[in-house]
Formats: structure tokens, C-alpha cells, sequence
């Protein structure tokens, strides 16, 4: 394939970054994230300073309708970096590298594109929480937040709507790895729209 790039099992880590960024890049525009939060994602995955993406799908009062949660394990993703495992695949650079590995990402984007019509989402605000490496550390923290231009905020949305299942958390909650991106976890949470 003329146009491929081959990962396997001598996976250089920058190779598998730039998968798990692109990777990451289509689903948060699927999502419905703005270029511009997009690319800052992708900028604090290059950089490995990102471990969870929260994006709030907020109704006319602002409050929470639904949630994806997208984490990283860093710890798995150098593992799988520099595994001998035996795990290859093949990325065609011309097509969509997430549907390429698994094509449950694209489901995942069309059930918040139903969730957010069901909901008449009216804003998507992003939150980031970086590793703990720039975390507890007030340098790099500083650093980071310069390079991909954002701010701290003790933002958290409160639900339109109760969960409607006691004890149980909200009515739908769907999560997903990858088998072959093993350090991406993909969480949606939402109650069924009435």
C-alpha cells in the first residue's frame, strides 16, 4: 500500500501517538467539538500532556444532557509502544484512521449525533485534565496551559435531570476500548430523551 504506514511490532512511540491524535482528532469532531478545542487536543496529545477529555452536551439552561469521557492510559500506551507482542495493523493515510481501527467509533459518533438532536444540545463545552506529570508540576503546568492556550475552571454541569435508575447512575452508559488502541477509553453517559 503506497499510501500506508505500517505499525507493528517494533512501533516506534511517535507513530503510535500520531495514530492515537488522529484517532482521537475524528472522534472529538464527530463528537461535535469545535476546530479550534480540536486542534488543542490533538496539540496535548502530540505532547502527552492530556490523560481525559470531557465534552459536555449542555440544554438552553446549560445543564448537562450527556457526556463523553475520552481517557488515555499513558502507562498502557508505552507498553503497547514498545511491545513485541505482535499486534500490527495497517493505517491507509488516505481514509478515516479511527474507522480503520475500529468501526464502533463511527456508531459511537452517530449515537451523540442523536443524542445531541434528541436533546436540542444547545453548546458542547470541552473540559481537559491533563496527566499527573504536568499536574504536580507547577513549570510545566504553566508551560502546557501556554502552549495549548487554556485556563483551569472548577466547572462541573449539573444534570438537566436526575439519574432515573437509583443507585445506578444515568440510564445510558455505554464505554468501549479498542482492541487494537488498547490506551483509549471512550465513555458515553446520558438518560434516555423522553
Amino acid at each position: 500500500m503506497s499510501n500506508g504506514i505500517r505499525i507493528g511490532s517494533r512501533l516506534e512511540k511517535r507513530v503510535r501517538i500520531n495514530v492515537l491524535r488522529d484517532v482521537v482528532g475524528e472522534l472529538v469532531k464527530g463528537f461535535g467539538v469545535s476546530p479550534s478545542s480540536q486542534k488543542t487536543i490533538e496539540k496535548g496529545i502530540e505532547i502527552e500532556a492530556i490523560k481525559r477529555i470531557l465534552i459536555n452536551y449542555l440544554d438552553v439552561n446549560n445543564r448537562l444532557v450527556g457526556r463523553v469521557i475520552i481517557d488515555i492510559d499513558w502507562n498502557k500506551h508505552r507498553v503497547l509502544a514498545q511491545s513485541d507482542s505482535g499486534n500490527s495493523f495497517m493505517v491507509d493515510t488516505s481514509r478515516s484512521v479511527a474507522e480503520q481501527i475500529s468501526l464502533v467509533y463511527r456508531l459511537l459518533v452517530l449515537h451523540t449525533q442523536k443524542l445531541r438532536q434528541a436533546y436540542s444540545v444547545q453548546s458542547i463545552e470541552v473540559q481537559l485534565n491533563y496527566t499527573d506529570s504536568v499536574r504536580t508540576n507547577a513549570a510545566r503546568l504553566n508551560q502546557v496551559r501556554a502552549l495549548l492556550d487554556t485556563y483551569p475552571v472548577d466547572e462541573d454541569y449539573a444534570w438537566s435531570n436526575k439519574p432515573r435508575v437509583s443507585n445506578k447512575g444515568l440510564e445510558i452508559q455505554l464505554e468501549y476500548i479498542s482492541k487494537i488502541l488498547e490506551e483509549l477509553k471512550i465513555r458515553i453517559e446520558h438518560n434516555k430523551p423522553r
